[in-house]
Parts: C-alpha cells; structure tokens; sequence
C-alpha cells in the first residue's frame, strides 16, 4: 500500500484496519470500489460474513463512515451483510449474483419484467433496477425486496399523463403543464398542488398509483434492457410511496391488473398444469391474499389449474396463480396428461 496514492480505496482501508489494530491479511474483506456513485458493492463470490483480522464487516463500516474518509462510504449495497443468518446471507448471495446475470440482457433481448422483478421480492435486493426499451428508460427502486417509488422516462408515461388518462386533470391543464413540471415525484405533486390541479390529501394515493402503473408497463414489458445499479440521487430524495405494502403484495396487485386472466393461463402451461410447492412458499404470508384465496393456495399442492381456478369460481384468479408462481410460492409440474 504504501506505493499506491495515500487516497486509493485500499490504503483508506488498511488504514481504517491499522487504527482499529488489525492488519490488512489474506482473510481481509474484498470489495469493488466506485467512487463516481459513492458506493461498495460487496464481490458476490467473496464470503462477506467472514472477519478480518478480527474486525467484524459491520464494525469496520461505522469506523469509516463515522470519520467521512474521503467521502468514500464502505456500506454494502444490497442485503448480504445485513442479514444475521449465515445461510441466508450466502442464499443472498447467490441471488443477487443470478440477478446480475439475468441483468445482463442488450439489444433485442426478451426482457421478463415481472420475472426479475419476482426475483428481487424473496432475495430481498436493495437498489434500482434500470428497464431500457425503445431509447426510453423505466427504474424501480427497492429496499429489502420491498418496492419504494418507480419512475419512467418513456414518453406518455408521466405523471401528468397519468392523471390525464384518469380524467383527473383537464386536457388543456395537461397540455399546459406537461413540460413544465418533472417526470415524477413529490416535486409534480407539489407543483399540481400549487396549480390547484390535485389537495393535498390526494398526493400520496396519487404518487402510489403513478408507480404502481410504471411497474405494470414495466411487467408487460416484451424486449430490451435491464441492469442492475445503485439507486440515482434523484430518487434517492423520493419517499416510499408504497407505504408498508410488502413487494409480494404490490407485485400481485399489479400483476392482476396488467396481466389478462388468458394470459397468465398460457403462462402457467394451461388448465391442466399441476401445482407443486414452490421454492419460497413463507412468502404467502406477505402477499395479503383474502383468506379464501390464501387457503385455495395452501391446498393448491398437487391439484391441476383447473382444479384451483374451479374452486376460486371462476378463471379471473389466474393472474394471481401467475404472479405466486413468478415468486416462488408455488411451482408448476408437468401437465397432467389428458384422460
């Protein structure tokens, strides 16, 4: 270290190691250093619960964050230090690096929206993810598997458009404002507040119901583009609009909504398709089902689509069996054969 800049990450972290009275060994924790976006995103292949030296990971970020080292902030992003249980972090882990490689996606790529963003809610991810079609690009933003605000840059899908198509603000204000005003956020809803377009106890179901529409495009989504990366300053200052709704919950919803009762049938490998316990089936208890439908879920093991959809009175339950599914809660099998 002591031929490198006295400012490169490394020596800002041997240092911090040093003072603590440890030494940078071979065991020393690895990370992946950005200072454009202020961040340390944990190697997925290193094993971030070990110690070094001695020094647990937790103790060493509040040394170097209390001290404000060149701006450099050593907290993790994502989820695989925060959690307590080995196993679950080294499970962390291992998602977040799938996540990275479905990410990975350019040019005419078939884009699964809802799959990657399914995949986030069990894995409990912590950042934004970037959807990029037709030169215009859509993020959402979590925290711990738990969506927070959604934002697009795509042409008609601001939130002026957003209340236009619902009736809620006139044409002529829509044409009025719609390059005046931001994208998104508190900001717009401030502004509209400020016009008299929108009171003040509109503004949060407002901002919920923009985001929640931008993750339903985001879900039927065909092609494109997706990446992985830290959440941008300017929605970094956005709020949590989703409230305490857990991501299971708001992906159903949604999923309900955009996602025809016809097409989730395809998606399930049609009515004969047998059930079978998915790879995180605890997940049901976050997804705020009615309790009919959760106890349709729970005996849905083993029975045929049909059989689920024939209980639930009718095929507009399908849509949720697609978005539970796509989480992980239950699993598909091979059709049963015909009699």
């Amino acid at each position: 270290a002591e031929d490198r800049d006295a400012h490169a990450p490394e020596v800002i972290l041997a240092d911090a190691l040093k003072t603590c009275g440890r030494q940078l060994g071979p065991g020393a924790l690895g990370f992946a250093f950005d200072r454009e976006v202020d961040a340390a995103v944990p190697a997925a292949e290193r094993q971030v619960g070990h110690r070094a030296g001695g020094l647990d990971a937790r103790d060493l970020f509040q040394f170097v964050e209390d001290r404000a080292v060149e701006r450099l902030s050593l907290r993790p992003v994502g989820v695989a230090v925060r959690r307590k249980d080995h196993a679950a972090r080294e499970h962390a882990i291992r998602l977040e690096a799938e996540l990275q490689r479905d990410a990975a996606l350019t040019g005419t790529s078939q884009v699964d929206g809802l799959r990657l963003l399914a995949r986030c809610v069990p894995s409990r991810y912590t950042g934004a993810i970037a959807f990029e079609a037709q030169a215009e690009i859509r993020r959402v933003v979590l925290r711990d598997g738990d969506f927070v605000t959604a934002s697009s840059g795509a042409q008609g899908e601001s939130l002026i458009a957003f209340l236009a198509a619902r009736g809620m603000l006139p044409p002529d204000a829509a044409t009025r404002l719609g390059h005046r005003l931001p994208q998104f956020g508190r900001h717009a809803g401030a502004a509209l507040i400020a016009h008299g377009h929108l009171r003040q106890d509109e503004l949060w179901p407002v901002l919920r119901g923009h985001a929640e529409w931008i993750v339903g495009h985001v879900i039927v989504m065909t092609g494109g583009a997706s990446s992985l990366e830290p959440v941008p300053p300017r929605l970094q200052a956005e709020p949590a609009v989703f409230g305490g709704a857990t991501g299971a919950e708001v992906l159903i919803e949604v999923v309900r909504r955009v996602v025809p009762p016809a097409e989730a049938l395809v998606r399930l490998g049609g009515k004969t398709a047998r059930f079978m316990e998915g790879p995180a089936p605890a997940l049901l208890g976050e997804c705020a089902l009615p309790e009919h439908e959760a106890a349709l879920v729970n005996r849905a093991k083993s029975s045929t689509v049909q059989d689920v959809l024939d209980s639930a009175g009718g095929d507009g339950f399908a849509s949720a069996l697609y978005a539970l599914r796509e989480l992980g809660v239950l699993e598909i099998s091979c059709p049963a054969r015909a009699q």
